[in-house]
């Protein structure tokens, strides 16, 4: 019986990611966190109509939105660990590689 190796925790996960995809994995990541903070954002003003900008309400709206977003941080980094590969697979085979294109026929 082989010896199974423990799962690593979403933290080393995501090192690792950032590591294997660079700038595709950070951007990914950052992108989540932005969409899931303008939406959470967009919820709570909608709940209060008369917010003003910059005022004590529009703060409390971003502090609590901030909140939120931290609360689903779990979600966000397995999302960001999910889509990540994803997205390079559609990538690579939706961009031919330098190689792969055809030499000139008029050569």
């Amino acid at each position: 019986m082989a010896a199974s190796t423990p799962p690593l925790p979403q933290r080393e996960r995501l090192k690792r990611l950032f590591v294997e995809y660079g700038v595709l994995g950070i951007a990914v990541h950052y992108a989540i966190y932005v969409l899931v903070l303008l939406g959470f954002v967009l919820v709570l003003l909608a709940r209060e109509p008369a917010v003003e900008l910059l005022s004590v309400r529009t703060l409390g709206v971003l502090a609590a939105a901030y909140v939120a977003n931290k609360l689903t941080m779990p979600l966000r980094l397995l999302g960001t660990l999910t889509l990540t590969p994803l997205l390079r697979s559609l990538w690579r085979r939706r961009k031919p590689a330098p190689c792969d294109v055809p030499p000139n026929e008029a050569s």
